[in-house]
């Protein structure tokens, strides 16, 4: 029994001993184990695949729409061969007699520019009284939050119905009831159909400057203002000579943005009025809107060319206005 168990001792220890000699003489000779890819690879991989719909849809939606809307405005429509030919400036110079030659136009440039006059002279200057009000948390805080941000919240359509029924069915009966006057609608009444749909245009635009200008006040470092007011300084102090300093960078975005809207706001006059708004309340915005959601395959290269002469008025006057508040607007320190 001895002796048996001595013969396996003897050979579980020669087996052990081939292993390792085996192990010894193998063990530099074996391969190391290689990725597939590496985590750089499979990182940039995950990237693309993540942008490529988006900068596809930006290349065909974007670039390639304004390409070809370039080139449709030097092209004319044949309604008999049913083809798009070259046309040169003939319709440029077709828009120049619209514009020479039309009450139509001169109207829209007016209301246009009137447009932006009054968002820049009342809207801004309200919507940053009310974000620093708000952001200061002044008695009635909250209501003016719920009110100025409600119009954004809900449909545009539905704010547009509530008002017009304000507007031009319970203002004409308040005005019948209390002072026995009989008064057309603020809308039906081609006089004050326009103020009426600014003064709109500037009650629910409000929604989305006052949460801008908001976010920027709150930056401010708190300390600042408390040194100030250590000092004694008072809020409309604090608001003129510290927050519009400090926002200024997001005031002068704003001011840009809303050149470049001289020629793009329609002021919901097409949730309004649909295509059939009167001559009086017309803006460029509205007027390619309108247009071009109805117009047939032979207007587009008109509609074109006004898009591109519009272009080619608002990109100077909206760097220009860039670098003129640049040079005159306070500089901000970071923070």
């Amino acid at each position: 029994m001895m002796k048996k168990e001595k013969h396996t001792r003897m050979l579980s220890g020669a087996v052990y001993d081939l292993r390792v000699a085996l192990h010894g003489r193998f063990a530099g000779k074996r391969k190391p184990n290689r990725k597939f890819m590496s985590k750089k690879t499979k990182d940039m991989i995950f990237y693309t695949v993540l942008i490529a719909f988006p900068i596809a849809q930006f290349a065909y939606f974007y670039v390639a729409v304004n390409v070809n809307s370039v080139l449709l405005a030097f092209k004319s429509y044949d309604i008999l061969s049913g083809a798009y030919g070259f046309a040169g400036f003939s319709n440029f110079i077709n828009i120049f007699k619209e514009f020479s030659g039309s009450n139509l136009m001169a109207k829209t440039a007016v209301n246009s520019l009137v447009a932006y006059a009054v968002g820049l002279i009342a809207g801004v200057p309200l919507a940053l009284l009310f974000s620093f009000y708000i952001t200061k948390k002044f008695p009635g805080h909250g209501f003016f939050k719920v009110i100025l941000f409600l119009p954004s919240i809900i449909s545009a359509i539905v704010m547009v119905v509530l008002f017009k029924y304000f507007v031009d069915r319970l203002y004409p009966e308040f005005m019948l009831r209390v002072f026995h006057k009989t008064v057309p609608g603020l809308l039906t009444d081609s006089r004050s159909a326009f103020a009426t749909v600014l003064f709109y245009s500037i009650l629910v635009g409000f929604g989305t400057g006052v949460l801008v200008y908001s976010g920027a006040i709150a930056r401010i470092p708190a300390s600042l203002t408390e040194a100030a007011k250590l000092d004694g300084i008072t809020s409309l102090r604090e608001f003129w000579y510290i927050t519009l300093p400090l926002i200024f960078p997001t005031i002068s975005t704003f001011l840009i943005v809303g050149v470049a809207g001289i020629f793009t706001n329609q002021l919901n006059l097409f949730s309004f009025f649909s295509s059939s708004a009167e001559y009086e309340v017309y803006t460029f915005g509205y007027f390619l809107f309108a247009q071009t959601a109805y117009a047939g395959t032979a207007n587009y290269p008109r509609l074109a060319a006004y898009g591109l002469l519009f272009t080619l008025v608002a990109a100077p006057l909206t760097f220009g206005v860039k670098k003129l508040l640049e040079k005159l607007g306070p500089e901000a320190t970071e923070f």
